[in-house]
């Protein structure tokens, strides 16, 4: 034994429940423990002498581990751990004790990571409790302490030295030899194999939320000699014939054809570790296939083969294996790892005699459930005896299971031909409370039914849900989903932290901050909070600023200013239509009054513009309101109505920027027209108006949500943020990301003049139920957004079309993150440039990931408007040309305000311009899914939108059944479908 320290790398296995240890508070879930009953008079001297040769023996027992920059190394120490110490009890006190000894969590930087205590019963009654963290230590290592610690003991008591053989290597050798190991063709080799074997598997239980260490249920289990007889008949082992009969009573528990159960190896292929202390355990994925309702001969067959693959292959660290599978989209990759579990214990001694005393094992304290279900067995005999453990939130019960098991093998050796349907308990189990019970609907709905799935509201919410995209290599993320109910562990939470800091330069704690409320929103939350703070007193904050008496006079927004700067009278004013019908008895006078009042909760409504010295100006004047004007129409001439006012636009110094048109068909039965300029409203804002104003007229303005800032506010704000340091990092990010960019091909089979607008018109087309349905599922599957996948089928769309493989797609984006804001009636949209590289035949799998994680880094950097970037990019015209094709996936709103006897639906106007050549959105909800084209008449004809159209829904049909294939041919037609 040296006297200095000296380092090394962690292994593999090592750092990844580094991670998980460090994260989560060193519980003690991740303590090994063995508690020894002696009896005899017990020498401690002899003992204590025996744990010195032990420390000194086995470097893992001083090892501790630390963070060497990024890389985790483990400090092999000079020093010993303390020796056991003594302590006499009560014999009523020993559960209690030993309990509180297991649950004393270790330092992993500082150490030691093993303790043992003697516990005096009596003269001759001792028990000895060691625990050690299962970083430096396994099963088999256990074993190895306890074979050595006898031969010592025993040396000392006869006053001689022990003669242990001298070790070859340590674990630290090891550790080096094992990662330079796997690397080149072995790991190539590994890594196909694993890929290819999991690919498509799916876990027996639903994610549930994370709550820590929890105790298993656990129910006794006795399988007899027929076992033996099972596996021998077959040409298999007996760990064969229990994982077979494992496997499918697990099938028919959860009603599944596809069962992966995991197993542990010890890890010491070579002679050289035999004696070594270490953590050499990994685990071997064992995938089963039950379908076709296989013979118990042929399932054992196939279990035969499976597990003697696996085993050839099991140097790969499971904790990669899952790696591998998140890389690949696949669902529950860390639960397909820690599901069901089956251990086949290697006989040993339950008492030993050591010099003149008796060492007896004592059974372990309450398990913690290692994995949703364990079948942990050790032979007795010529018979197999143990524990079903299961998770308390399982389906899986263990008194069932365990039973089922012995119904199953009666069966399959009575009948060898039978199929495997026939051998099986005729009804699985209902599945239980958290707590073991009968299942109430709040429990099921936490333990079988997965979360329902919400796109992520705002910019900093899409951002995070690209972050855990980055991380996991999965998704959609939806704002409420949890980090763990998705499968996250422990090393990912870790590094989801760090890019958290990276990107938003904030200091998140793993467990003060991700753990507490691990969900997109949550999170979301937290880094907008340590953004404030970050901020400190200089930085912007958005605040109401006192209003005077009279006419108020504030600096209009940037995004504001930018719309002003395009305002041309040779061009349509941008407007922002809704509409509704109304039939009943409408009163129009009451409406009038509850638009006023409206007008009186957002000063946007009561606004003028006005431009000044210093730029845009917004002038507030007390009692101002959009008018209200009706007049007699038919049904038919609706559209005729939204052309004229689409034409006449706004005198924006003298009047404020939106009315209400009342059309009157009937007596009892009217249109009202929302009119709002784009310098007051965006999508967010007609839905906030109507709702208000049909409150309003309800008699419920009470009822409206308060509005603790306006729009004004936000004004100063977003100038004062852009006139800091974030206004650099934006237009650093925007220069270097638009560099080399290039305005997309239209698609189109039109020649008209370059202008900014022209007449434009619309056309739906639904997108079939069940390409919708695949595409969702796809999503699902690989754990990102439904925009993602509907982007990745554009673009494809638009590079088979075109022959572009540089995309660049104008994307809206709102600055609604703020609570505060989300309920006014103002402008908060801004624009963003999507761009894709679809060179060197990219599949589509690899364009879903691509789409996603562009999307949520664009979503990130958002708050810079246009105009304010134009003139820092080489070409300060390019930005206008990059926003010609726009793509959006949107849910419909439909829901109808319950207004008494008025029925109201809605009606949607259409703006009769477009201003730019092709905007697309895919737009689900109630209705089914269809898509919105919208586009320049003058460019593109109705058979060319219809093509496209077509193309665009057989594009994601392509993408949902083979997300693996190539999305663009080498060759495709350009200026045309392709073939």
């Amino acid at each position: 034994m040296g006297t200095e320290p000296f380092t090394v790398p962690a292994s593999l296995a090592q750092q990844s429940l580094w991670v998980h240890s460090e994260v989560t508070g060193a519980g003690a879930a991740y303590h090994v423990t063995a508690l020894v009953r002696i009896t005899g008079d017990l020498r401690l001297a002899a003992l204590r002498r025996a744990w010195e040769v032990l420390a000194d023996r086995h470097e893992s027992l001083r090892t501790v581990f630390r963070l060497d920059g990024d890389e985790l190394v483990q400090v092999v120490q000079p020093h010993r751990p303390p020796p056991p110490g003594l302590r006499e009890i009560g014999r009523d006190e020993l559960d209690g004790v030993v309990a509180g000894l297991l649950a004393r969590p270790f330092d992993l930087a500082t150490g030691p990571l093993v303790r043992a205590h003697v516990l005096r019963l009596s003269e001759r009654e001792h028990v000895a409790v060691l625990v050690m963290h299962h970083i430096i230590t396994d099963g088999v290592s256990s074993a190895v302490l306890l074979a050595d610690l006898t031969r010592v003991y025993e040396a000392e008591h006869r006053g001689a030295e022990a003669e242990l053989p001298e070790l070859p290597v340590q674990y630290a050798d090891y550790a080096v030899w094992h990662r330079r190991r796997l690397s080149g063709d072995r790991l190539r080799r590994l890594t196909e194999h694993w890929s290819a074997r999991l690919q498509g598997a799916r876990p027996l239980e639903p994610a549930r939320p994370a709550t820590g260490p929890v105790t298993a249920v656990a129910a006794d289990v006795r399988l007899d000699d027929r076992v033996h007889r099972l596996a021998a008949a077959h040409g298999a082992t007996p760990f064969m014939a229990l994982t077979a009969c494992f496997a499918a009573v697990l099938g028919r528990c959860h009603d599944r054809s596809d069962v992966t159960v995991v197993s542990p190896v010890e890890g010491r292929g070579r002679p050289e570790l035999a004696g070594v202390v270490g953590y050499f355990v990994n685990a071997v994925p064992i995938r089963v296939d039950l379908s076709g309702d296989p013979t118990a001969a042929e399932l054992l067959a196939h279990v035969r083969t499976r597990a003697l693959e696996a085993f050839d292959h099991q140097e790969l660290p499971i904790e990669q294996v899952a790696g591998l599978l998140r890389r690949h989209g696949e669902p529950g990759a860390d639960r397909i790892c820690s599901g069901a579990m089956i251990v086949l214990q290697e006989p040993r001694p339950s008492a030993w005699p050591v010099a003149d005393l008796t060492f007896e094992l004592l059974p372990p304290p309450a398990p913690v459930a290692k994995a949703d279900v364990v079948l942990d067995l050790r032979p007795d005999g010529r018979a197999f005896t143990g524990t079903v453990e299961c998770h308390p939130a399982a389906r899986a019960d263990g008194a069932w299971l365990a039973g089922a098991l012995a119904t199953f093998l009666d069966g399959a050796c009575a009948e060898p031909d039978a199929k495997i349907s026939a051998l099986l308990p005729a009804s699985p189990p209902a599945p239980r409370s958290p707590a073991g019970g009968p299942p109430t609907p709040d429990t099921l709905a936490v333990t079988a039914t997965p979360a329902e799935y919400v796109e992520p509201r705002t910019p900093l919410e899409a951002a995070v849900a690209g972050i855990w995209q980055d991380v996991l290599g999965e998704g959609p993320f939806g704002a409420l989903d949890n980090f763990f109910d998705r499968g996250g562990q422990s090393l990912a939470a870790v590094r989801i932290a760090t890019r958290l800091a990276e990107v938003f330069d904030v200091e998140i704690s793993v467990a003060a901050d991700l753990y507490a409320d691990f969900t997109v929103e949550a999170v979301a939350r937290r880094v907008a909070a340590r953004l404030a703070q970050a901020r400190s007193a200089a930085a912007p904050v958005l605040q109401a600023a006192p209003r005077g008496p009279g006419v108020q006079h504030f600096p209009a927004s940037p995004l504001q200013q930018g719309v002003w700067d395009r305002l041309s009278p040779d061009r349509p004013a941008p407007l922002i239509l809704g509409g509704v019908r109304v039939r009943g008895p409408l009163d129009v006078g009451r409406l009038r009054r509850a638009f006023a009042d409206v007008a009186a909760r957002h000063e946007t409504l009561r606004s003028t513009y006005r431009a000044g010295t210093g730029g845009l100006e917004q002038v507030v004047t007390p009692g101002a309101a959009p008018p209200v004007e009706v007049r007699d129409a038919a049904p038919e001439h609706y559209q005729d109505v939204v052309r004229a006012e689409a034409d006449r636009g706004f005198d924006l110094e003298h009047e404020v920027p939106a009315r209400v048109v009342v059309l009157r068909f009937a007596a009892d039965d009217h249109a009202v027209l929302l009119v709002l300029h784009h310098l007051v409203g965006d999508r967010r804002s007609v839905d906030v108006l109507a709702r208000d104003a049909f409150a309003c007229y309800a008699g419920r303005a009470a009822a409206l949500p308060a509005l603790p800032v306006q729009f004004a506010d936000f004004a100063r704000h977003h100038h004062a943020l852009l006139a800091g340091p974030r206004a650099e990092e934006l237009i650093g990010y925007w220069t270097d990301r638009l560099r080399g960019a290039r305005p997309l091909t239209l698609p189109s089979d039109l020649t008209a003049a370059d202008t900014p607008w022209a007449p434009g018109t619309s056309a739906e087309f639904e997108v079939p139920a069940v390409t919708f349905d695949a595409v969702t599922r796809l999503a699902t599957d690989f754990r990102i957004t439904l925009n993602s996948v509907a982007l990745t089928a554009f673009a494809t769309l638009l590079a088979r079309w075109t022959g572009d493989r540089d995309l660049c797609v104008r994307a809206p984006v709102s600055f609604r993150d703020d609570s505060r804001v989300q309920e006014l009636v103002a402008d908060f949209s801004n624009d963003v440039v999507i761009r894709l590289d679809l060179s060197g035949d990219p599949s589509f799998a690899d364009l879903l990931r691509q789409a996603e994680r562009v999307t949520s880094e664009a979503f990130a950097h958002h708050e810079l408007p246009p105009h304010l970037l134009e003139p820092h990019l080489e070409d300060p015209g390019l930005l206008s040309r990059l926003f010609r094709v726009q793509f959006t996936t949107e849910p419909e709103i439909t829901a109808e305000p319950a207004l008494g006897e008025l029925a109201v639906a809605p009606l949607l106007p259409r703006y009769p311009y477009a201003h730019r050549p092709l905007s697309v959105r895919l737009r689900h909800g109630a209705d089914g899914p269809r898509c919105v084209w919208i586009y320049r008449e003058d460019l593109f004809s109705p058979t060319r939108i219809a093509a496209l159209a077509a193309g665009f829904s057989g594009v994601l049909g392509e993408l949902a059944a083979d997300p693996g294939a190539g999305a663009v041919p080498a060759t495709s037609a350009v200026g045309g479908s392709p073939d």
